[in-house]
């Protein structure tokens, strides 16, 4: 386990529904295509056997490899708007882990989580993940719903469409099973290196 302090432990941000932030449209049109184009093409995915994850993520790395010109949009481009949008939010300056893009086939859901902690405040394997974020790409699905339990609310998300919020307990949340479609998302997570102002 990593010996990582935060600077915003469990409960920093309270459990405002107002942290749960979504950024319309944050995705420019023409490029919101070409990302499309790119994700329901991949056919390169990281071999974690054993693992929910296996055979449905493709990593940073494996995307630069694949397409240059979409690892640069995404990388340069939206992450880097994102993480300007964030940084205001939260009035922190913040460093990335660098984002992958994930599939969402049928019968894959999610329980509601923390990112930077069990259910009970304990830190687990990423205590970094101050706060999460996810770019949806496309919306022809059928569930897939983000839900935040705590805050009694459920979020269908569009193409195009950024949410982020903080990674602790106060924000657990989840993902409905998909019973149609495949759903794609690049999901990134953000480490607070200081906080500007409260």
């Amino acid at each position: 386990m990593s010996e990582t302090i935060s600077l915003t432990p469990s409960g920093h941000w309270g459990n405002s529904i107002d942290n749960i932030k979504i950024l319309d449209n944050f995705i420019e049109p023409e490029e919101l295509t070409l990302i499309k184009n790119f994700v329901t093409s991949i056919n390169t995915f990281m071999s974690i056997p054993g693992d929910p994850w296996d055979n449905r993520v493709c990593s940073t790395d494996m995307v630069s490899k694949l397409n240059p010109s979409i690892h640069s949009l995404l990388l340069n481009k939206y992450m880097k708007k994102l993480q300007g949008e964030i940084e205001k939010w939260f009035k922190v300056e913040l460093s990335m882990r660098y984002p992958n893009l994930v599939v969402w086939r049928v019968g894959n859901g999610q329980a509601p989580h923390a990112d930077k902690e069990t259910p009970d405040g304990v830190p687990n394997m990423y205590p970094e993940n101050d706060i999460a974020s996810l770019i949806y790409i496309n919306d022809n699905y059928e569930g897939g719903e983000i839900y935040f339990p705590n805050q009694n609310i459920a979020i269908k998300p569009k193409e195009g469409q950024a949410i982020f919020f903080p990674g602790d307990k106060e924000y657990l949340h989840g993902v409905t099973t998909i019973t149609a479609g495949e759903r794609f998302t690049s999901p990134a997570f953000w480490q607070v290196k200081k906080i500007i102002g409260e």
